[in-house]
């Protein structure tokens, strides 16, 4: 939970003197607000829950930056937007090709749970070889409206 994260500490006990120096000493000290009743408060909207306050925002990324210096990890990159563009409009080709190469239901479904996993296992190797953050959401959608808009046409074309 957020509140495990790290230890807080209250405006109110730091200036009465309440707060151990060794809590504080040697440590990164972030002040911000984590009262959400108030209307001035930073908080930030996750997937993971609805909002959650700045300091605890700035304290992730912090703790992200300090463990990939340390660890000498390396953080999540992205491609630049034309990649990701290429990306996405080399899946929607895939789509095309799967479903206006092959007529046969079957055959299709088996091409397109193929192109779904190859999509997935790229996705994943790039997110665990070079660190890549690729969409697997954006090209599977394209390749799938692509391959349905090519596989309705084949299908009329092919109906007379």
């Amino acid at each position: 939970s957020l509140k495990d994260f790290a230890q807080r500490v209250s405006l109110d006990a730091l200036l009465r003197n309440e707060v151990s120096p060794e809590l504080i000493r040697d440590r990164i000290v972030l002040i911000g607000y984590t009262d959400f009743s108030d209307r001035n408060s930073d908080d930030f909207n996750t997937p993971y829950k609805d909002s959650i306050p700045g300091v605890y925002l700035h304290g992730q990324m912090i703790s992200q930056l300090i463990n990939a210096a340390l660890e000498d990890r390396p953080l999540i990159r992205w491609w630049p937007i034309w990649g990701e563009m290429g990306w996405i409009l080399l899946w929607s080709g895939v789509g095309g090709l799967v479903f206006w190469g092959l007529v046969r239901p079957g055959r299709v479904l088996a091409a397109s749970l193929g192109a779904v996993g190859l999509l997935t296992l790229a996705c994943y190797g790039f997110l665990v070889g070079p660190v890549v953050w690729v969409p697997w959401v954006p090209a599977l959608l394209g390749g799938g409206i692509t391959g349905g808009a090519v596989g309705y046409m084949t299908y009329r074309l092919r109906k007379g």
